[in-house]
């Protein structure tokens, strides 16, 4: 990047990128080309010099990051409210252990699942003066379950989650009554930490 100066020296650096969402419309999940190439100048920037690139993604689903691959680390926080900023300096810093997973399927690009015109945004239904009309034929296959069965691989799947500890399943412990499942998990790292099953 042109812009910095040579003598500046870094360890780290931390961007934060989002995505917003409203009424009346579709929302975008790939982020502006601006973004996009800021990430991957800064992040090839960092290679260059010795430093590490964390990416923070503030998003209300589901988002394409073509950068990916060429950053050193991502958190993925939704929209976590107005203390967010501590949480994940928290998480950073390896003061909190990041215990979560996704609760959707990261995409690898804008139309992963290959959606139809039909069924996304639809289409102008005159006879009942609407705007669109979008037609799921994809009928359960939504999310993940679309992936699984189509055996596509996203860039995160669904439940994807990394920790500064591990974790022990034991599969002797497994019971299934009904609808209800339990499990034994022990941490087997050296981080205090949760795990979500």
């Amino acid at each position: 990047m042109d812009c910095i100066p040579d003598e500046w020296e870094w360890d780290v650096s931390i961007s934060f990128v989002g995505i917003n969402s409203g009424e009346g419309g579709d929302r975008n999940i790939d982020f502006p080309d601006e973004v996009n190439n800021l990430i991957h100048d800064l992040s090839m920037e960092n290679k260059k010099r010795g430093a590490k690139t964390i990416v923070v993604i503030s998003t209300p689903g589901a988002a394409v990051m073509e950068w990916s691959d060429n950053v050193d680390a991502q958190i993925h926080n939704f929209f976590a409210g107005e203390q967010f900023s501590e949480a994940i300096f928290d998480v950073i810093t390896g003061y909190v252990n990041p215990s979560g997973k996704l609760p959707v399927t990261m995409p690898k690009v804008v139309n992963n699942q290959l959606m139809t015109k039909d069924q996304t945004p639809g289409i102008m239904d005159v006879a009942h003066y609407t705007d669109k009309v979008s037609h799921y034929t994809e009928k359960l296959l939504m999310g993940y379950r679309w992936y699984d069965y189509h055996k596509v691989e996203p860039r995160y799947p669904f439940g994807h989650g990394l920790s500064y500890t591990t974790f022990k399943y034991d599969e002797k412990s497994l019971k299934v009554s009904g609808r209800n499942v339990s499990i034994s998990v022990n941490n087997t790292g050296d981080v205090q930490g949760k795990e979500v099953v």
